[in-house]
C-alpha cells in the first residue's frame, strides 16, 4: 500500500510539525516532475479566508493531501459552524464519512461529502498519467459545488510553473491591476519564473511569490 494512503501517516507529520500546506513537501523541490497545489477555505460569516499554495513530489502525496488533510480539515470547518479557527481533524475515510453522517444540517450537503470523499478513493490504483486527469477533473467539480455565498472551497493543481502563470494572466479581467499589485509587468513575471525547474533557489522563490503576492486565484 502507498506511504501516503493512510490516516496515520499524515498523523505522524502533523504530530511532528511537518509543514504540509504551503512548503516544499518532502523536498519536492528536487523533484523535477513536482506538482503545485492551491487549496482555499474562505468563511464570509466567520471572516475566515485561508488560502495555502505548496508543491509535493508526485500525484499520490497530493491524493493523500487531499484526502487526509484538506477535505477533513474544509468538511469539519463546514460542519462546526461553533468553530472560530480552522483545524486539522485526523481520520480515516470511513471515521469522516460516519462523522458526517451523524452531523445535522442539509442533506445533500453531507450526501455530496461523502461523495467527495469516495470519489477521491478511487484514484488510489491508477496510473500517475490517468491520475493527473481524474484529479484535475475532481477539481473543477468540487470547486463549482462549494462556491456560494456562505462557504466557498477551492483546490487547483498545477503541473508546472508556467501553467500558474497562465492562470493568474488568463483569468485576469485587468492585467494592469494584477501588475500593480504583484509589482512587475507580465513580461518580467514569465521572465522570472517561466522556467524554473532546473534552479532550486528559483523554485524556493517562486514559493513565496506565490504566498505572498498571489494567493487565492480562484
Amino acid at each position: 500500500m502507498c506511504k501516503y494512503n493512510s490516516h496515520y501517516y499524515w498523523e505522524n507529520m502533523l504530530i511532528n510539525n511537518r509543514n504540509i500546506w504551503n512548503s516544499y513537501f518532502m523536498n519536492s523541490y528536487n523533484k523535477k516532475n513536482s506538482i503545485f497545489i492551491n487549496t482555499t477555505i474562505i468563511d464570509y460569516k466567520r471572516d475566515v479566508f485561508d488560502n495555502n499554495w505548496a508543491c509535493y513530489p508526485d500525484m499520490k502525496s497530493i491524493l493523500g493531501f487531499l484526502q487526509y488533510i484538506y477535505l477533513p480539515t474544509a468538511f469539519y470547518y463546514i460542519l462546526n459552524k461553533d468553530l472560530e479557527n480552522i483545524i486539522t481533524p485526523i481520520f480515516s475515510s470511513e471515521e469522516l464519512i460516519d462523522y458526517i453522517k451523524e452531523k445535522s444540517m442539509n442533506t445533500y450537503d453531507l450526501e455530496i461529502m461523502e461523495e467527495m470523499i469516495k470519489e477521491l478513493r478511487l484514484c488510489w490504483n491508477l496510473e500517475e498519467a490517468v491520475c493527473k486527469n481524474k484529479i484535475k477533473e475532481f477539481c473543477e467539480k468540487f470547486n463549482s459545488i462549494w462556491n456560494d455565498k456562505e462557504n466557498v472551497l477551492y483546490i487547483n493543481i498545477f503541473f508546472k510553473p508556467i501553467e500558474i502563470l497562465d492562470h493568474i494572466v488568463q483569468d485576469c479581467e485587468f492585467i494592469e491591476v494584477i501588475e500593480e499589485e504583484i509589482e512587475m509587468s507580465k513580461q518580467d513575471l514569465y521572465g522570472i519564473f517561466g522556467n524554473i525547474h532546473n534552479s532550486i533557489f528559483m523554485k524556493k522563490n517562486f514559493m513565496n511569490f506565490l504566498q505572498n503576492k498571489i494567493g487565492c486565484i480562484a
